[in-house]
């Protein structure tokens, strides 16, 4: 298999996940309502169901979540992607009962072969999401492996909260004798998120940018959409060999920018 750096990266072996690889500290968040949507692309041309999805704890119990959580299990399957493959695919869907606090990884189990999800951190978040601020995101077509067909909608929670805002001033016009003539000015006010993530969410959101449709929710319950093209993902300061600190910069589309023309 091929590992896809989603909302929730997954592995054909244990010691290729981001804790083992790297001791990585800052796991994937989620809510006890939904894990965060998946795709695992499947080595082999054989479509096969789902037989389990379990969460392992750091004890190494499982909890066997196949039945009475998903509405109508198998809601996970394989499935025929044209030019890309074999997807295993779970969207998010809301789960039928709430998933146990604490530390996991996800294991999925089908007839040959068995997948291990990154760790993740399942938390009682509230409505609103108080210190959490939520991005989903999509795209119009498929976007190198990742498979957005069938309505895939990556969900990534951060341990974060709107940061420091910041603004730009686009002005238009000509200089005249030291003085400049204005025609246009144009103001645009610009959010910020910092947050503390892995590897294999990095590899995520780097790619923030390329999406079409991303709305985010803040840790107050506002939602924003920005226009396309206007998120900006800096490059990262690594504060280790495991996690770094990434700034996420945003518009709101149409409720952003104002603009003055002199008349």
């Amino acid at each position: 298999m091929k590992t896809i750096y989603g909302s929730l990266p997954f592995y054909d072996s244990l010691i290729k996940q981001d804790r083992v690889r790297t001791n990585a500290v800052v796991p994937v968040h989620c809510p006890r309502t939904k894990l965060p949507p998946f795709l695992i692309q499947v080595g082999t041309a054989l479509v096969a169901t789902v037989d389990s999805i379990k969460l392992v704890s750091c004890s190494g119990s499982e909890t066997d979540i196949t039945s009475g959580y998903f509405p109508s299990f198998p809601s996970v399957t394989a499935s025929v992607a044209t030019a890309l493959g074999y997807y295993i695919q779970y969207n998010g869907d809301t789960l039928s009962k709430n998933l146990p606090l604490g530390s996991y990884y996800v294991k999925v189990t089908k007839s040959d072969a068995t997948y291990y999800s990154d760790w993740i951190n399942v938390w009682n978040m509230q409505n609103p999401l108080e210190r959490f601020c939520k991005i989903q995101f999509s795209n119009t077509n498929n976007l190198g492996d990742i498979r957005y067909e069938g309505s895939f909608v990556q969900m990534v929670w951060l341990e974060a909260v709107l940061n420091i805002p910041t603004h730009e001033m686009i002005q238009t016009g000509e200089e005249k004798d030291g003085i400049f003539l204005a025609e246009k000015i144009v103001s645009k006010y610009i959010y910020t998120i910092i947050a503390y993530v892995s590897r294999g969410i990095y590899r995520c959101l780097m790619r923030l940018t390329q999406h079409d449709t991303i709305t985010i929710t803040d840790e107050v319950g506002n939602t924003y959409t920005p226009s396309i093209g206007n998120v900006i993902v800096e490059a990262p300061e690594w504060i280790g060999f495991d996690a770094c600190k990434l700034t996420i910069k945003f518009n709101d589309g149409d409720n952003t920018a104002f603009g003055w023309v002199e008349l």
